[in-house]
């Protein structure tokens, strides 16, 4: 989900400083589902450009680095505008890009569900109805959708949080409060698979290793050499995901 953008900058009288303006391009985006709703305002998130730390700023290059991963915006189109300004006060601004704001990526299905509605409701408070019963439909059976109990607590302490707070108009704090909570049960949701796929592979390891110390029968070597193979599939396939 990290944004690295080079940028280069020159100037007769050496940059000074410089800001990168990102801004929502409304109009490229797919207005359906939870986006369908009119946007809360929100103003450009603005950042400052990185300088060199020593050498002549008359002509240099550099890379904007940062992660807006958990920003309202992530993965959504926006326009990115560079300004720099030298040392004499005057100031130059780049054509505005075009680009969808990078973001962290999320494979697991219920994990990419609830990202889902935590962008929904950064969208606009006014989809909280709609994400409440998005939410409660998605822990309606969860056996057959939550791999532990811990995830399906939280989110359903998340969900009677965002409905008590709906009662009385959704403040900014709870928002803010919810969406938080949101993204760390997508997390643990996301890496929970991997690292169950983690600690699979490493017990497979071990119960081999120790069959081969005491002596195991060829059958039972060749038995546990089949389950480290399958632990190992499933722990580069979901590298791979993780990786994509």
């Amino acid at each position: 989900g990290e944004m690295a953008q080079p940028f280069r900058a020159t100037d007769d009288h050496g940059v000074f400083a410089g800001e990168a303006r990102i801004a929502l391009d409304l109009s490229e985006v797919d207005r359906r589902h939870g986006l369908a709703t009119d946007p809360d305002p929100r103003e450009p998130l603005v950042v400052d450009l990185p300088m060199p730390i020593s050498g002549d700023r008359a002509d240099f290059e550099e890379s904007l680095i940062d992660d807006f991963s958990r920003h309202p915006w992530a993965k959504l189109p926006v326009t990115l505008t560079l300004t720099v300004e030298d040392a004499v006060g005057q100031s130059g601004t780049s054509t505005p890009e075009q680009m969808r704001l990078p973001g962290r990526r999320f494979f697991q299905p219920v994990a990419r569900a609830v990202i889902e509605q935590r962008r929904d409701l950064l969208w606009a408070k006014a989809n909280a109805p709609r994400v409440a019963m998005v939410l409660r439909a998605i822990s309606y059976r969860p056996d057959e959708l939550f791999d532990n109990e811990t995830s399906y607590l939280r989110l359903r302490v998340t969900l009677r949080r965002l409905e008590a707070e709906m009662e009385d108009g959704l403040s900014d704090a709870a928002q803010d409060e919810i969406t938080q909570a949101l993204w760390e049960l997508a997390v643990l949701l996301e890496e929970g698979s991997l690292a169950d796929a983690r600690d699979r592979l490493e017990r497979a390891q071990e119960r081999l290793a120790e069959a081969m110390r005491n002596g195991a029968s060829d059958e039972e070597i060749q038995q546990l050499m089949n389950e480290l193979r399958e632990a190992m599939d499933e722990y580069m396939r979901m590298l791979a995901e993780n990786a994509d």
